[in-house]
C-alpha cells in the first residue's frame, strides 16, 4: 500500500515530461522575443557589414533594368531568410555594394546565398554558365573600431573617401533609408515552377535609428 501511494504522488511520468518540455519551450520563446525586441529598439553599428562584389565578365551591366530587378528581388529574399537589415544598396556598372546590419550573425550565409542566386539568374538571363563574381568576402565593422561614424560615412559616401571614382558613383543606382519599404516582384528570369514567393518586401533601415 505504501509503495502504491508513493507512485501516485510522483504523478504520471509522461505528463511530467510534457510539462518540462513546455517550460523549456516557453523559456526559449521568451529569450527570442526579448532578443528581437532589443534588436528592433536599438540597432548598433557593431552589427554592420559591407558586401562589395565585382563582376568578372566584361559587357554585363548590373544597372540594366532586368538585372537590377533580379538583384533587388534576391536581396529581399536574402533579408527575409537570414534576418539581415539593409542600410544601403549601390548598384554600379560592374560592382555591387551592400551595407547592412546582421543582428542574427548570418551575414556569411546571406552573402553566399545572395551572390549565388544573383549569379545563377543573371547567367541564365545572358545564356551563359560559369563563375560570375570575382572573389570577395564581406567586411565586418568590428566592435573595437574607434570611429564607427567615420566608417559609415566611408561606406555610404565612397566617392569622398576615394573607394570609388566620382563618375562611377554618380551613375550608380543607390537605395538607402529614405527609400523606406517597397514591394518587389519575382522576375521572369526565374523558373515558372520556382517555389520562391511571387512578391517580397524590400526595406531599408532609417539611418536615424542607428546607434554607435
Amino acid at each position: 500500500m505504501g509503495r502504491r501511494k508513493k507512485k501516485q504522488r510522483r504523478g504520471n511520468p509522461w505528463q511530467q515530461k510534457q510539462k518540462r518540455a513546455r517550460r523549456r519551450a516557453e523559456r526559449t520563446a521568451s529569450r527570442k522575443a526579448s532578443s528581437t525586441q532589443t534588436i528592433q529598439q536599438a540597432p548598433t553599428l557593431a552589427q554592420a557589414w559591407l558586401i562589395d562584389r565585382t563582376v568578372r565578365i566584361p559587357g554585363i551591366d548590373l544597372r540594366d533594368p532586368e538585372v537590377e530587378a533580379v538583384i533587388r528581388y534576391v536581396l529581399a529574399r536574402g533579408c527575409q531568410r537570414f534576418g539581415v537589415r539593409l542600410i544601403q544598396v549601390a548598384i554600379l556598372q560592374q560592382r555591387l555594394r551592400v551595407a547592412a546590419l546582421d543582428p542574427d550573425r548570418q551575414m556569411r550565409a546571406f552573402n553566399r546565398y545572395v551572390c549565388w542566386l544573383i549569379a545563377l539568374e543573371i547567367n541564365r538571363l545572358h545564356g551563359r554558365r560559369g563563375r560570375f563574381w570575382k572573389r570577395g568576402t564581406p567586411t565586418e565593422l568590428t566592435a573595437d573600431n574607434p570611429a564607427p561614424d567615420l566608417w559609415l560615412e566611408h561606406i555610404l559616401e565612397p566617392a569622398q573617401s576615394g573607394a570609388i571614382s566620382p563618375d562611377e558613383w554618380t551613375s550608380a543606382r543607390v537605395c538607402m533609408g529614405l527609400a523606406g519599404t517597397c514591394t518587389v516582384e519575382r522576375p521572369g528570369t526565374f523558373s515558372a515552377s520556382s517555389r520562391l514567393p511571387g512578391e517580397l518586401e524590400l526595406s531599408f533601415l532609417p539611418l536615424a535609428r542607428l546607434a554607435a
